[in-house]
């Protein structure tokens, strides 16, 4: 079955809701460019996975705190706290493509692509670190 997606941009005032929204964009960027450095740390457990289902239940795995799970890994709660789980879900599975995109480059080994990709395609933070830790 075919599915038919659409998206489109809207630009928003610049007063008080617009610079709440833009708060909320930063944090959500911040949350992505944490699960990319989880992902990157952990890239035999991701590299592994099939389904995005399954790359959402590992990085909450590694990250997120439950009663039947009190200490993780990597702490998404210390920085991120009360964030929404969907917001969160929805950053695990953007990192995760970003993840993919930026390993299955067969160029990614090579440290002058990557720092000009990360200058050129704006990269998270996460990868635009690691591309100058490589130069």
């Amino acid at each position: 079955m075919l599915k038919i997606h659409s998206t489109y941009s809207v630009k928003l005032n610049n007063g008080v809701n617009g610079q709440a929204f833009q708060q909320t964009v930063r944090l959500y960027r911040r949350a992505v460019d944490f699960f990319i450095a989880v992902m990157l740390q952990e890239s035999n457990e991701f590299s592994k996975l099939l389904n995005q289902n399954a790359v959402v239940r590992l990085a909450e795995q590694l990250s997120v705190a439950t009663k039947r799970r009190p200490s993780v890994r990597y702490d998404f709660s210390r920085e991120f706290y009360k964030f929404p789980c969907y917001l969160r879900r929805a950053a695990i599975a953007e990192a995760y493509g970003k993840y993919l995109s930026y390993t299955s480059s067969g160029n990614c080994s090579e440290p002058t692509f990557i720092a000009l990709r990360a200058i050129s395609c704006g990269l998270p933070e996460t990868l635009r670190v690691l591309a100058r830790e490589r130069n």
